[in-house]
């Protein structure tokens, strides 16, 4: 820790925990490695702008942060706010955002960029009323989303690029009563004296008169299933419909019980979960016909956590249970920490697999490194300072050999995947448009960029699909190289596929007022004209 600024006492004989003292260094050793975090540089304020995160795996990046700090935002007392950050690695800035000078409210954030490039593509732009409420937010493609018409910290009103609009009824609360769709159905909800849900009223002049759901949150009076009075129970109501929930005293789920109220014992099923100290569920229960209390639910999936709260065995009941053998017989899933930074995990059939991670200054476990899976099959997958994957590796035997294959992937300055080289389709470069949508691929049968005329930014003239994007940016068309048909989709005004069309064929999708699907029907194949046709209980 780092001693930084003054203390409290005026005399400077202050406590020791009375100063300022920014991190500078935070070290984690586990199965036996490190992971480390340290900050190498500070700002006037002690925030934090040179950061580099490693481990003894071998990985580390070293990031830059720039702060806006200049006279205006010191004369409105803000400090802190995020102007850019870079890669040192890669020279990529990897993320900017520019503010409103009066407000100091977000501008404009734009898209990843080389750190030579001045002049970076706007990812978005925001506009806010002089209240601080937000207006509009356009994105790379100018496509306008205006927001207005707020109250009680909500908009009652969005205007969308295509033209459509949601409108909102807002309670002097601040609650939603109402939301109208962009196709104008509404659907009403009301709130109970503590300000939680008490109904859902679906759009009415629907094909079906929709039942309205409603909620009721109580304490019961008496014992429920082995639960004291005072146990919290919710109720979830539609039509002859009912889901009732238990919580305990931390209002997590312990029990549930669905029915119909009109054959109760006919079509009830329990679950229940049961928690450990520290809030893990210890055991899922599988659903069951009848209950008498939570001691009732024998079998189900049980789960052991070590000391760090990391899943070490999941036990599962099946039809093979024996109470006279070890663990009853229960299949059995072990996890395992081994040295190196590795996990192996043994199926109850006894398989291993064993993966390794790339981690920097935390064990984090998202990203895999290499996976050894049964039968002697290896996948490496190596990453770049950013973490992404930029190339995949798979060994395995065949025919008494070891042989490998590789995918390759490489990313334009934006962060997107420009080029996916694997052994089925060789080259594949992408192109994008200022909102991030896909806009042009083009596959080659080579193996390097001069071969295929790669050029950054696209420029192919030849056997290129292009895809077009509505203001919604929801696709529309992909035109296909010649030879291939081309498909175009339109959509309802809320936004589901209405139609896909290819050539002649054509797929169309009708919804009800819930939006839930009631028709599709495909014509245009030879003699081909099917309709299929769904109907719903009031309940939905």
């Amino acid at each position: 820790m780092a001693r930084w600024g003054s203390g409290h006492r005026g005399n400077g004989d202050s406590y020791p925990n009375e100063y300022h003292r920014p991190q500078v260094k935070a070290v984690i050793h586990q199965q036996g490695e490190t992971f480390t975090n340290e900050i190498e540089d500070f700002d006037r304020f002690a925030l934090p702008t040179r950061v580099t995160r490693h481990s003894s795996l071998g990985f580390s990046r070293t990031d830059l942060t720039d702060y806006l700090d200049d006279s205006n935002t010191a004369s409105k007392w803000v400090v802190g706010l995020g102007a850019r950050s870079t890669n040192v690695d890669l020279g990529l800035v990897t993320a900017e955002t520019s503010y409103h000078t009066a407000s100091l409210l977000p501008h404009q954030s734009f898209w990843p960029h080389l750190v030579t490039n001045v002049a970076p593509d706007v990812q978005q732009t925001l506009t806010w009323y002089a209240n601080g409420e937000l207006h509009t937010v356009k994105d790379g493609n100018d496509n306008l989303t205006t927001l207005s018409d707020w109250y009680r910290g909500v908009p009652r009103a969005i205007d969308y690029p295509d033209g459509t609009d949601h409108a909102a009824l807002v309670n002097p609360l601040g609650q939603i009563t109402r939301i109208t769709d962009q196709n104008g159905w509404a659907t009403n909800y009301t709130y109970d004296a503590r300000g939680l849900l008490a109904s859902i009223a679906y759009p009415t002049g629907d094909s079906v008169a929709w039942n309205t759901t409603t909620l009721d949150f109580v304490r019961t009076t008496s014992t429920e299933y082995g639960l004291p009075a005072g146990t919290w129970r919710r109720t979830v109501a539609t039509g002859n419909g009912r889901k009732v929930t238990w919580f305990d005293a931390l209002w997590r789920p312990v029990l549930t019980r669905e029915y119909d109220t009109a054959n109760p014992t006919g079509t009830q099923r329990f679950n229940a979960t049961v928690y450990d100290d520290s809030g893990r569920p210890v055991f899922s229960a599988y659903p069951r016909a009848t209950a008498a209390s939570l001691a009732s639910f024998t079998d189900g999936v049980r789960t052991e956590y070590d000391a760090l709260g990391r899943t070490t065995r999941v036990l599962q009941d099946w039809e093979e249970n024996n109470p006279a053998l070890p663990d009853h017989n229960r299949l059995i899933t072990l996890t395992e920490y081994l040295a190196g930074f590795e996990i192996r995990v043994t199926n109850p059939r006894g398989k291993q697999t064993t993966t390794r991670y790339f981690a920097w200054d935390q064990p984090d476990t998202s990203m895999p490194e290499e996976i050894l899976a049964p039968l002697g099959v290896r996948t490496e997958i190596r990453r770049d300072a950013l973490g992404r994957t930029d190339r995949v590796r798979r060994y395995g035997a065949w025919d008494g050999t070891t042989t490998s294959v590789d995918r390759t992937y490489r990313y334009n300055e934006q962060g997107l995947l420009e080029r996916r080289w694997s052994p089925e389709e060789r080259m594949t470069y992408f192109d994008y448009d200022l909102a991030g949508n896909l806009s042009a691929s083009y596959q080659c049968g080579s193996s390097t960029d001069s071969a295929c005329g790669w050029v950054p930014g696209g420029g192919w003239t030849t056997d290129v699909t292009t895809r077009t994007y509505d203001a919604m940016n929801r696709l529309t068309l992909v035109d296909y190289p010649a030879g291939t048909t081309d498909v175009a989709t339109t959509y309802t005004l809320d936004g589901l596929p209405e139609t896909i069309t290819a050539g002649s064929v054509v797929q169309e999708y009708a919804y009800n007022r819930r939006r839930l699907l009631v028709s599709e029907r495909l014509s245009g194949v030879d003699a081909i004209d099917w309709t299929t046709e769904y109907g719903y209980t009031a309940n939905g």
